[in-house]
């Protein structure tokens, strides 16, 4: 199964953690991700934190209650 039928057919949230230039994480509960194909995901972010965080640090952890971290390890880099 790939990440967009996953989520597809999926109910529920998740929690986004990510971490700024220098390592303070911070994490928070987002809806699923909005999948435009293979490659392009997005959340609905306002500009707080997390979204300051990933404009110095693409790298973020998104986990869900029925993760798939076997699967895709949960890390996804995210191009700013």
């Amino acid at each position: 199964m790939n990440l967009g039928d996953y989520f597809d057919n999926t109910k529920g949230y998740g929690v986004i953690a990510t971490a700024d230039s220098e390592g303070k994480f911070n994490a928070t509960v987002y809806a699923r991700p909005h999948f435009f194909d293979e490659n392009t995901i997005a959340f609905i972010m306002r500009e707080r934190l997390t979204h300051t965080n990933l404009q110095t640090n693409t790298r973020c952890r998104h986990e869900s209650p029925t993760s798939l971290c076997g699967e895709t390890d949960g890390v996804w880099r995210l191009d700013a």
